[in-house]
C-alpha cells in the first residue's frame, strides 16, 4: 500500500536506523531529465511522518549541488555527537563525491559540505558504507576503480587490490554483513569480484557461464556470510541467481518471475526471507529466498522502478523511485485505498465546487464521485507475517472429558460477540481512545501498572520529544507510589529513559542498600555513566545534584580521600553544586591537595563568616582605681593597662583549628 509520495527526478537515502524521526534524502538524478529539461542540482532532505495520512512529506532541508548525483547513501557516522545526524554521501558525475553534514542541511546552517573529491576518472555509479565502522566507504567508478575511503582522512583513500581485468565500470559495490573486511564489487558483464582487505586481493570470482547475465544489483544474505544475489537486466534472462561462495560453480537457485530485466533488488536486514526487486515489467515483487516463492506484489505501474530499498528504522516500509519522476513510499502490511481515493476526489470536488460556470452567480454542484472510486480496493499484505512480528509459541496437547457437540460458525462468532461485549472492561475502550486521540498524559496515570513497559514503548516510539522526559517522570512516580516493592524497582527504568538522574538515586536507594563500599560503587557507576551519556544527547550540562545524590557523591568522594586518592575525589565532586556537605568537602580537599592543586582557583569558602566581637576584660585592680579613693593611686601609674588579644591560624595538611592565647596586661 502507498503510503507517502514526491515528485522528484532523483535518486533516494533512507536516514540511519537509529535516526528519529525517519527522513528520507533525494539528490538530483544524473540519468534522466525532468519535463523542464532543467539541468540544475538540489540535495533535499524530507521528513517520512506516517502520522500524517496524506501522501506529502514536509520539505525539512535543501541544498543546491553542484552536480548530479548517480548514487546516494546516508550513513551514521558521526552520531556519536549530539548535533549529527549523520553524513550523506553522493556520488556525481566526472569522479566528483561530495560528503555532506545532514544536521547542517536540516538546520539550514551554513557550509553543509564536509568534503569533496575528485580521485575518481568517471561517474561514481556504487556507494556502501560498512557496518561494522561507520567511518568507512567503498566507492566504484569506471574502468575498475574501487576506493575505500575512510571519512577521518577523506583526501587519501585506499584499494582494495589490483584492478580487476579487463576494465569495466562498477555498477554496485557491498561490504558482507557478517564478516567486515571482506567487500564485493559487481560489473554489467555479470561477472562479480570478492574482495578480502587483509590481503588486498580478490579472494573468488563469480560468473554465469551462459554470458547472457548482465548484473545491475548486488546484496549479501543479511545472516549467511558466504550467501548472496545478483540480479540480471537482460531481458534474455530476467532472473535474480543466489550464489553461496561455498560452491561458486553455478548458482545455488534463481527467482524467476519477471518478464524483462530486473533493474534493481534490495534484502531486507530484519528479516532475511523479504528481498525486493524491480524490473522493467513495471513490477515489483517481494520474494522468500529459501522457497523462491512471491509473497508480495506491488499494483504494476507505468513506467518503470529503477530502485528499491527498505527503510532501515521501520522494515516494514520501502521506497521506489521510478523514471516518471516519482519517489514512492510503501507499506508489505497491506492496506485499503479507499481513503486515498476518497481524498483525491475530494480535492477535486474542493477545486471546481465554488465556481461560477458563467458569471450568473451560481455556482456549480457539488462533484459526483463516480460509484468505482468509492469502492473498497484491498491491496493483500505478506503472505505470512515477517520475522519481527512473528512471536515465539508453544502448544500443549490435552484430552477433554466433555464431548464435542458441532456449532455453526456464524453462531459461534455471534455468541462470541455477545460475550467480549459483556464482559469487556470499558478501560479498553478508553486506551483505545487515547492511543487515537495521542493523549499520551493519559495513558500514563490511567494504564495498569503491570503494563508499564508497554506505557513505556509507545512512550518511546509516539511521543513528541519536548513531552518524553516529564511523560516518564510520571509513569515512574506511579509505579513508586502506587505499586509494590518490584515495580518500585522497575521505577528506576524510567527515569534512566528520562535522564532524571536525581529521582534514579532517590530511587534506588529507597531499594537498594547503599551502605557497604561496593553497593556505593556500584550505584556511582551508573550515576557517572548516565550523567555523561545525557550531557553527549543534549549538549548541556546536567543540573546540579539535590540533596541525595549530593549524600551519595560526598560519601564515595570521602572514601576516595581516605585511600588517598584526593585528586580523583575532587573530580566527582561537581562545581556548580550549592550542597553543604559537597562545599564542605571541596574545601577540605583543595586545602589537603597542598601544592598539588596546581592552577587550580580555590572554592568558595563553605561557612558564613560571622563577626563575635571582644569584650574588655576588666580586672580588679581597674575596678578600684575607678572609685575616688584609687585615684591618686592611678596618678602613681606611669602607663595605663594594655588589653590585647592574639588569634593565630594554624595550618597542617589536611585539617585547620585555631588557637587563642590568653588575654595578658602589660603593667608598669
Amino acid at each position: 500500500m502507498k503510503l507517502k509520495e514526491i515528485e522528484r527526478t532523483a535518486v533516494e537515502a533512507w536516514s540511519p536506523a537509529n535516526n528519529h524521526p525517519i527522513y528520507l534524502a533525494t539528490g538530483t538524478s544524473a540519468q534522466q531529465l525532468d519535463a523542464s529539461f532543467s539541468t540544475n542540482a538540489t540535495l533535499e532532505i524530507f521528513e517520512v511522518d506516517f502520522r500524517d495520512p496524506s501522501l506529502d512529506m514536509k520539505q525539512k532541508g535543501t541544498l543546491p549541488a553542484s552536480n548530479r548525483f548517480h548514487k546516494l547513501i546516508w550513513g551514521n557516522f558521526g552520531n556519536g555527537s549530539p548535533e549529527s545526524s549523520g553524513v550523506i554521501i553522493g556520488g556525481g558525475e566526472n569522479g566528483v563525491l561530495t560528503m555532506y553534514s545532514a544536521h547542517r542541511i536540516l538546520a539550514s546552517k551554513s557550509d553543509p559540505v564536509i568534503g569533496q573529491t575528485e580521485k575518481h576518472s568517471g561517474p561514481v555509479r556504487a556507494l556502501d558504507f560498512n557496518p561494522f565502522q561507520s567511518n568507512l566507504l567503498a566507492s566504484g567508478a569506471n574502468d575498475s576503480e574501487i576506493f575505500i575511503w575512510d571519512l577521518n582522512n577523506f583526501s587519501v583513500p585506499m584499494t582494495p587490490g589490483t584492478k580487476s581485468q579487463p576494465h569495466e565500470d562498477i555498477s554496485v559495490v557491498s561490504w558482507n554483513r557478517q564478516v567486515q573486511h571482506i567487500l564485493s564489487s559487481a560489473h554489467p558483464s555479470g561477472k562479480a569480484v570478492v574482495w578480502d582487505l587483509r590481503k588486498n586481493e580478490p579472494i573468488i570470482k563469480v560468473s554465469d557461464h551462459s554470458n547472457r547475465m548482465h548484473c545491475s544489483g548486488m546484496a549479501w544474505h543479511p545472516e549467511v556470510a558466504t550467501q548472496l544475489v545478483l540480479s540480471s537486466e537482460d531481458d534474455r534472462l530476467p532472473v535474480i541467481q543466489i550464489w553461496d561462495l561455498r560452491f561458486a560453480t553455478s548458482p545455488l537457485s534463481q527467482l524467476e518471475g519477471h518478464t524483462r530485466g530486473v533493474l534493481s533488488v534490495s534484502w531486507c536486514q530484519a528479516d532475511p526471507e523479504l528481498l525486493l526487486s524491480s524490473a522493467k515489467d513495471n513490477r515489483i515483487l517481494c520474494w522468500n529466498p529459501s522457497t523462491g516463492e512471491v509473497v508480495y506484489e506491488l499494483p504494476i505501474r507505468s513506467q518503470w522502478c529503477f530502485d528499491v530499498q527498505w527503510c532501515p528504522r521501520n522494515p516494514s516500509v520501502f521506497s521506489a523511485a521510478t523514471f516518471d519522476g516519482w519517489i514512492n513510499i510503501y507499506s508489505v502490511m497491506g492496506g485499503n485505498l479507499e481513503a486515498q481515493q476518497r481524498t483525491q476526489a475530494d480535492k477535486i470536488s474542493s477545486s471546481f465546487n465554488n465556481l461560477d460556470p458563467f458569471g450568473t452567480g451560481q455556482t456549480l454542484p457539488p462533484l459526483q464521485v463516480p460509484e468505482q472510486v468509492a469502492q473498497t480496493t484491498l491491496i493483500p499484505p505478506l503472505k505470512k507475517p515477517p520475522k519481527w512480528i512473528r512471536r515465539p509459541v508453544g502448544v500443549s496437547f490435552a484430552v477433554s472429558k466433555w464431548m464435542c457437540f458441532p456449532i455453526w460458525v456464524s453462531s459461534f462468532a455471534q455468541y462470541l460477540g455477545v460475550f467480549l461485549t459483556r464482559n469487556c472492561d470499558m478501560h479498553f475502550y478508553s486506551l483505545v481512545s487515547s492511543i487515537v486521540q495521542q493523549k499520551w498524559q493519559d495513558i500514563v496515570c490511567t494504564c495498569d501498572l503491570q503494563s508499564w513497559k508497554e506505557a513505556l514503548a509507545i512512550l518511546l516510539t509516539y511521543s513528541k520529544h519536548e513531552d518524553y522526559t516529564q511523560l516518564c517522570d510520571m509513569l515512574g512516580s506511579r509505579l513508586e507510589l502506587e505499586g509494590d516493592a518490584a515495580l518500585s524497582n522497575d521505577a528506576c527504568l524510567c527515569y534512566i529513559s528520562s535522564g532524571n538522574v536525581e529521582r534514579l538515586v532517590e530511587c534506588w536507594v529507597k531499594n537498594h542498600e547503599t551502605s557497604s563500599p561496593l553497593a556505593l560503587q556500584d550505584l556511582i557507576e551508573k550515576v557517572m555513566v548516565l550523567s555523561r551519556s545525557i550531557e553527549m544527547l543534549r549538549g548541556t550540562a546536567e543540573p546540579a545534584p539535590g540533596p541525595v545524590l549530593a549524600e551519595q557523591i560526598t560519601q564515595y568522594a570521602s572514601l576516595l580521600a581516605s585511600q588517598g586518592c584526593l585528586a580523583a575525589a575532587m573530580n566527582y565532586l561537581p562545581n556548580s553544586s550549592k550542597e553543604l556537605l559537597i562545599e564542605q568537602l571541596r574545601d577540605r580537599l583543595y586545602h589537603a591537595q597542598g601544592e598539588n592543586v596546581g592552577d587550580q582557583p580555590p572554592p568558595p569558602f563553605p561557612f558564613a563568616r560571622v563577626n563575635v566581637g571582644v569584650m574588655k576584660h576588666t580586672s580588679p585592680a581597674a575596678q578600684r582605681d575607678s572609685t575616688p579613693e584609687g585615684a591618686a593611686h592611678r596618678t602613681n601609674r606611669r602607663h595605663p593597662e594594655k588589653v590585647s588579644l592574639k588569634l593565630k591560624c594554624l595550618w597542617e595538611k589536611e585539617e585547620d583549628y585555631w588557637v587563642g592565647e590568653n588575654v595578658w596586661r602589660i603593667m608598669r
